[in-house]
């Protein structure tokens, strides 16, 4: 179920209640056609002014319905990593502070394409799963393509002794870094939104 995915690095709410405040959204719009929608989310990726936008669906079946005939979807999972000093494991990915995920392969589920995704992309081993955290959605174009990408997170603790970390190059990662609560805060002021989200959900 996606209530809120981001477009831009700005949230798109979707929701179903029809008693939900249309005046907490800068722009908000009730669907009616697939035509419609995507104009909708046209004028939000032009408006970058525009913070915040609201679609009001009929039901959750026209909701998926209706994204399904906009977006191709792409399926990816990671995880925020533990280890036990009391770090967290991030990588400098195209300019920006991110987490460890990659996408899902062809019979893999969510939670071994997590692991081996932070293996890869950081040159760690030595990690257990925890739990899962939440999905995050996002959109971008891959050429003309629009893709609605979830990503799946999960807690995971690194178990090991080693503090060398090898970031995955040819996956444009620059650096892959353990970092305690300050750097933390730091690096969130350089990040993606949905990142930034998944990092509130864990400080929850």
């Amino acid at each position: 179920m996606i209530n809120k995915l981001f477009i831009l690095e700005r949230p798109l709410f979707l929701f179903c209640d029809a008693e939900q405040d249309a005046s907490a959204f800068e722009l908000f719009s009730t669907y009616s056609s697939v035509n419609e929608l995507q104009q909708s989310i046209a004028l939000f990726e032009k408006e970058t002014h525009i913070k915040t936008m609201g679609i009001r669906f009929a039901s959750e079946k026209e909701k998926e319905n209706a994204l399904n005939s906009i977006y191709t979807k792409i399926e990816a999972a990671g995880g925020i990593v533990k280890n036990k000093q009391g770090q967290l494991l991030f990588i400098f990915r195209h300019g920006k502070w991110d987490l460890p995920k990659g996408k899902i392969e062809k019979g893999e589920n969510e939670q071994a394409a997590a692991l081996r995704e932070v293996e890869e992309e950081c040159g760690i081993a030595e990690l257990t799963l925890q739990k899962k955290l939440t999905t995050t959605f996002h959109t971008y174009y891959l050429k003309d393509t629009p893709i609605l990408k979830a990503s799946h997170w999960y807690l995971m603790n690194y178990t090991g002794n080693s503090t060398q970390l090898i970031p995955q190059t040819e996956e444009h990662i620059s650096d892959a870094r353990w970092m305690n609560a300050a750097e933390i805060q730091e690096a969130m002021k350089n990040t993606y939104a949905s990142i930034a989200e998944v990092m509130r959900l864990y400080y929850l």
